[in-house]
């Protein structure tokens, strides 16, 4: 009797990952986290994923925004749980913001000399 939960909680764990998706990705919210600017069109955004496979599934571009969406399989918090992401934009980010398409915030930029 004792090893039909144990059965079912090895189950679990091996058939659930932290996500649902077909591939086990989902969205990640990057709000609160960090986007560097590292040339005119490219982007490096840091975000909650420790070793996920983030992978960029939207990108939009308009006057005031750049709009990203990044899904991965792994979430986390905390700056030593952390992947980056390099983002290439078809023109120069200039004075745009870069806004999460999940959460829908603005992230906050740096810009590498």
């Amino acid at each position: 009797m004792a090893v039909l939960p144990t059965v079912l909680v090895a189950a679990l764990i091996l058939g659930c990952g932290p996500f649902g998706g077909a591939d086990g990705r989902e969205p990640v919210s990057l709000a609160g986290w960090d986007v560097a600017v590292v040339a005119e069109d490219t982007l490096e955004l840091t975000l909650p994923s420790c070793l996920g496979q983030p992978r960029l599934t939207g990108l939009a571009h308009d006057d005031e925004a750049v709009t990203v969406e990044v899904i991965t399989t792994v979430a986390g918090e905390g700056p030593a749980c952390a992947d980056v992401l390099r983002v290439e934009l078809d023109e120069p980010l200039g004075d745009r913001q870069v806004v999460d398409g999940t959460s829908g915030e603005a992230m906050r930029i740096r810009v590498r000399s």
